[in-house]
């Protein structure tokens, strides 16, 4: 039997005693006094277990909130630690991308100086070719034609000879055309090489806009504690 029970059958035994008509009054009132004294101790004792309850239930709620912050502060840990690791992922890829692009822009100049080298060539040779068609047929033509006159050659026989000429000269104007054809390829070439460069350009300042906008994040996560760089948790409410 608990201590509690003992008291509460005190109690009651108190005041079937003081139901009794024969109990003499000076008796009654102790017996009245100590009914009251019991009472007031046994309200205290409530009083003293709900307090007790209070605080139990506060500890374990202040312990579950200790064991969440510790939980909340691990993982902000962790999400910083992988926040640093991908930051180095991606400024050594940023460093890699901008030595590619280095290295497309130097290509890039050595392929448009080769071009213009050849473009140059090309137009000298057409020049050269034109003028000496030209010479070369006009001169024909006086020869053949000359010659004609002076051997009094026939009609057709000249007419033939011009018209193998007429071939030989559209042979040439073919020849020439086709250069141009191939000149302007070589144009067309040199227009997509420098749309190239103008993208790598273009990703080469996104880039860049990219490492300035890391960089000084990455100094203000290292300058400041691992709380802080993560949004508060929320209020505790005091019990």
């Amino acid at each position: 039997m608990t201590e509690n029970e003992k008291k509460d059958i005190l109690i009651q035994l108190l005041k079937q005693e003081l139901t009794k008509e024969a109990l003499p009054q000076n008796f009654r009132d102790i017996l009245s006094k100590t009914l009251q004294v019991l009472s007031h101790q046994e309200k205290d004792l409530d009083k003293l277990r709900q307090e007790r309850d209070k605080l139990r239930k506060e500890s374990e709620h202040f312990e579950n909130k200790s064991l969440q912050l510790t939980n909340y502060v691990k993982a902000a840990e962790d999400n910083y630690n992988a926040l640093s690791k991908l930051y180095k992922v991606e400024h050594t890829k940023t460093l890699d991308q901008q030595e590619q692009i280095i290295q497309c822009q130097t290509r890039l100049k050595e392929l448009v100086e080769e071009q213009t080298a050849r473009e140059l060539v090309i137009r000298q040779q057409i020049e050269h070719m034109k003028q000496l068609s030209d010479e070369r047929f006009e001169k024909q033509r006086e020869e053949y034609t000359k010659s004609a006159n002076k051997q009094a050659m026939g009609r057709r026989n000249i007419e033939e000879k011009l018209m193998h000429k007429d071939a030989e000269l559209n042979d040439l104007k073919k020849r020439l055309q086709d250069l141009e054809t191939r000149f302007n390829h070589m144009e067309a070439q040199k227009q997509e090489k420098v749309n190239e460069a103008d993208f790598y350009k273009k990703e080469n300042s996104q880039l860049k806009l990219l490492v300035a906008y890391l960089q000084p994040q990455q100094l203000q996560a290292q300058n400041q504690t691992h709380i802080q760089t993560l949004p508060q948790p929320p209020h505790n409410p005091r019990y």
